[in-house]
């Protein structure tokens, strides 16, 4: 029964995120219908993306407030975050990014009516043709809030129940239901899970947010890849991913060695 109330206590993050999108969106359009240009201001091409950061950068900080409260209990588990480590995440996150990639290419090819359905839903969102406000959305506010609800918040409710793994799991599949469609959902589960595994090898939220960071702002800046190499491409950024997994788990071994002999 425990787990079962735990599982529906991690739901409230992501209801409360979309609660405060909900609100802020119905505050624009109530505010366009005042100053009258009503639905022709609403459909301005930035405006979602406005919407977007301003409610992002609420639930950040409202976020960012619980997580402080919380972070006392487990001050112990916080490890170093270096100058190393860092561009260690960001060589993740392009990997990944390198990854999903060349599986969009490969789905081209298998799946061309999801791929079609998907490339209209990024034409929609402006992905091809990027202003400054979806930028700072996809590069800043996205990774930051993304991170404080589904890693930062989720993730340790569910932790105070489940195993690391199953709290993982879970989180993962929350993190890729609220991309709404299936391609999207596809990598963002595999994200999630990558993401997850970050914040638990370190213990800080920060580093999942610098590795989203990553993910995206290459997602964004690199454009398409060419055929040629694409095999070559797969195999050193598969290796990455796997060496970073590799360490980690070295890693954590070392801390539970230490950990014995300290006590």
């Amino acid at each position: 029964m425990k787990k079962v109330i735990c599982i529906l206590k991690s739901l409230l993050p992501m209801l409360f995120w979309l609660g405060i999108q909900s609100a802020v969106s119905s505050l624009f359009l109530l505010t366009g219908s005042l100053i009258g240009k009503g639905p022709l201001w609403a459909a301005g091409r930035d405006l979602p993306y406005v919407i977007s950061v301003l409610a992002n950068g609420i639930t950040f900080l409202l976020g960012y407030l619980w997580l402080q409260k919380r972070q006392k209990e487990n001050s112990g588990q916080a490890r170093r975050f270096s100058l190393g480590a860092a561009a260690g995440l960001l060589v993740v996150g392009v990997a990944f990014q390198l990854i999903v990639s060349l599986l969009l290419v490969s789905a081209q090819v298998m799946f061309p009516k999801a791929m079609e359905s998907y490339a209209q839903v990024l034409e929609n969102l402006g992905v091809f043709a990027p202003s400054l406000f979806s930028v700072l959305y996809t590069v800043v506010f996205a990774p930051l809030t993304e991170e404080m609800v589904f890693r930062g918040m989720t993730l340790r409710i569910l932790e105070e129940e489940l195993p690391f793994a199953a709290a993982n799991v879970l989180q993962a599949v929350l993190f890729a239901l609220i991309h709404g469609n299936l391609v999207q959902s596809s990598y963002a589960f595999l994200a999630g899970l990558l993401l997850g595994y970050v914040v638990k090898r370190y213990g800080k939220i920060s580093a999942a947010v610098w590795c989203h960071f990553a993910v995206n702002a290459s997602g964004l800046f690199l454009g398409d890849i060419s055929p040629q190499g694409t095999l070559l491409l797969l195999v050193i950024s598969a290796g990455i991913l796997l060496i970073f997994v590799i360490i980690g788990k070295k890693g954590e071994k070392k801390n539970i060695e230490y950990d014995v002999k300290g006590e």
